[in-house]
């Protein structure tokens, strides 16, 4: 279709978006096959409604559900990847350091106890996002291209790497249940920034000493590969960010 789909002009309904060269409004189209309507009946009601237009709408819709997400490439600069990192690592940790003063301030009846769980919970958060950066610069640095695949599972994103990055991710953690470990923090992204929900039930996975060292283990291994990257034609070299990574914190007992 040469011309635009869909259309929208502030004296026309308000601005709502409506087909093209019409005033019926997309919303028509969806709400009435909801309704149990039949593609005709929907067009013999809204004569300005061209068949093709609807059916390109649906078309577009159907891409739109259905497309595999987890199985879309996204393209980065793993060294902006990297320095984004690491700023969710610093808060992370930030956060659960803090951990150790609250505890000592809650038992003196001095700090609610629902400080404890939310800063815990935006110290999980912060500390899957790092992993999760981690994960996908070392996929861009791997295969020299800087893509890496969508989404926010750990488990996928690990999966995706090359053997050599996972045999030294698996040695360096020296956890023989990571699989298991790994699985049960793999959505600790999207599950823990919605603590509040009451759908949870104070019923969350809770393995935050496995995700602050994955994050760590993470991070050096995409610190160790061969740095040189050329994405878009200029070479650039991928230093070593400088992160104070207090492994005492989870060694206390504080995750």
């Amino acid at each position: 279709m040469n011309t635009p789909l869909v259309t929208t002009n502030p004296d026309i309904l308000g601005g709502t978006p409506v087909f093209a060269g019409t005033r019926v409004p997309v919303t028509v189209l969806f709400e009435n096959l909801a309704g149990g309507l039949c593609l005709d009946e929907i067009l013999d009601s809204n004569p300005t409604l061209q068949r093709e237009q609807a059916i390109e709408a649906l078309n577009q819709a159907e891409k739109l559900l259905c497309r595999k997400k987890n199985s879309e490439q996204l393209k980065g600069n793993p060294l902006l990847i990297l320095k984004c990192a690491s700023q969710f690592l610093s808060a992370g940790e930030a956060c659960i350091a803090g951990l150790k003063e609250e505890y000592a301030i809650t038992q003196s009846g001095m700090s609610p106890p629902d400080k404890i769980y939310f800063l815990k919970a935006a110290g999980i958060v912060n500390l899957a996002l790092a992993a999760e950066h981690h994960l996908k610069a070392i996929k861009g640095i791997e295969n020299g291209q800087g893509t890496f695949d969508f989404g926010h599972k750990l488990k996928d994103l690990f999966n995706s790497l090359g053997d050599d990055s996972k045999n030294s991710i698996r040695a360096s953690m020296d956890d023989k249940d990571f699989d298991k470990h790994l699985a049960a923090m793999s959505d600790a992204f999207e599950v823990w920034r919605y603590v509040f929900e009451e759908k949870h039930d104070g019923k969350l996975d809770d393995d935050s000493g496995f995700l602050y060292r994955f994050a760590w283990v993470t991070r050096k291994r995409a610190e160790s590969l061969p740095s040189n990257f050329d994405p878009n034609g200029s070479t650039w070299t991928a230093t070593t960010l400088s992160i104070p990574l207090s492994e005492t914190i989870w060694r206390e007992g504080y995750l």
